[in-house]
């Protein structure tokens, strides 16, 4: 009877594991289309260039909100 319900537990862990996995894989999936249609309508570049505008300007903000101590 243990072994029976170790074996339900398994099982139910392995199909909660799988349906996470294909929820991720699809999130995914609709991320990768996004910029083939982008793609499709002359802008391909931007988005990536955006994101690294964004990264650089979230980076000179915390550089600039914390100065670096200098040992004196």
């Amino acid at each position: 009877m243990r072994l029976l319900f170790g074996l339900i537990g398994l099982l139910l862990t392995l199909l909660i594991i799988v349906w996470l996995v294909r929820t991720q894989l699809t999130g995914q999936a609709g991320v990768a289309t996004s910029p083939s249609a982008a793609g499709a309508r002359g802008d391909e570049g931007q988005p990536a260039s955006a994101a690294l505008k964004q990264f650089k300007q979230s980076l000179d903000k915390a550089l600039k909100a914390r100065p670096a101590s200098v040992p004196e």
